[in-house]
């Protein structure tokens, strides 16, 4: 990764294994809980190659102090062809590390809620499709540390009320809502000519999902984070609104395992 030696890569494991695990802190209340996880919130933008064009604009969750966070796949899903050609082409050196992260920051970046920006790492990322998650990684000069935050692994029961948090053009709002179904294989259409793609195994609520709130976050009455937003579902063919659906605890604790796994087996075989 952009930036970390061994020692630094070591501590992200470290920092990594231990995100989803809030609830084993005595000290972490539930107004903590919730209030880290809507201060952790960033904007997530990326561009075409061929201009500026603006593919997308989601929301996501960072996870450690040193950048890493959970999105919607779809979110990066247009750019990760990109990613791999630059990569191939433009290999990043210690010469031209400072030249290569500002052109990164023109098209792929994360917004905090104090209106920096960050470059996107496009040397690190993992995807599990099926659920529509992803784990990215912004270039942070920051000791990885985990964020804390409660979690909650058990599935929501329907009629549960939760509290969608995500961004609308660079900024943060709140959606409020209950559980309608705890277990939906959502269809999504993302053109009309082809077969929708099935995002499994995950909840679906009657908050309302905002352009922009995808890779946001679902909490609990208790300050948990319990999942992850991940589409809009129409109510019905003619109606502009969508309700949110997410993305569940497993999906996300098994991104985060297979990420420091990733790094860990890096760091083996260098």
């Amino acid at each position: 990764m952009i930036g970390e030696d061994c020692q630094t890569s070591l501590e992200s494991i470290i920092a990594l294994n231990m995100t989803l695990n809030g609830n084993l802190d005595p000290a972490l209340t539930d107004i903590d809980s919730e209030r880290n996880l809507s201060k952790s919130l960033v904007s997530i933008s990326t561009a075409l190659s061929t201009g500026n064009t603006q593919v997308s604009i989601g929301s996501g969750l960072m996870i450690t102090t040193n950048g890493f966070i959970l999105t919607a796949y779809h979110n990066i899903k247009g750019v990760e062809e990109e990613w791999k050609r630059i990569g191939r082409e433009n290999l990043l050196t210690e010469s031209n590390k400072d030249q290569w992260m500002r052109e990164i920051l023109e098209k792929y970046y994360v917004k905090d809620q104090n209106g920096n920006s960050y470059p996107i790492d496009i040397t690190f990322w993992g995807t599990n499709p099926d659920y529509d998650v992803a784990l990215i990684k912004a270039v942070l000069n920051k000791r990885p540390r985990p964020i804390k935050f409660k979690v909650l692994k058990e599935p929501l029961q329907n009629g549960d009320e939760i509290r969608l948090v995500g961004f609308k053009n660079h900024a943060l709002y709140t959606q409020l809502g209950k559980v309608t179904s705890n277990h939906y294989d959502a269809p999504i259409t993302d053109d009309k000519n082809s077969p929708p793609i099935v995002t499994y195994d995950t909840f679906l609520t009657d908050a309302y999902s905002v352009p922009g709130f995808s890779g946001g976050v679902f909490i609990d009455m208790e300050g948990r984070l319990a999942g992850l937003s991940v589409y809009g579902q129409k109510s019905n063919l003619v109606s502009q609104l969508a309700y949110a659906g997410g993305a569940k605890y497993d999906a996300l604790d098994y991104m985060i395992k297979n990420a420091a796994y990733s790094l860990g087996k890096r760091q083996l075989e260098s």
